[in-house]
């Protein structure tokens, strides 16, 4: 995942497509922490 010229790496110990429930909590546990992703990067 990239913004601007950050990086973060989600780890996939398992190599292959992540399914749909787990890219679903991922994407949750980040919208959380939005505000402070955009508080960090300015």
């Amino acid at each position: 995942m990239m913004r601007g010229d950050q990086k973060i790496f989600i780890p996939n110990p398992h190599g292959g497509d992540i399914g749909t429930p787990l890219l679903k909590q991922i994407l949750k546990e980040f919208d959380n922490g939005l505000e402070e992703w955009i508080r960090l990067e300015k």
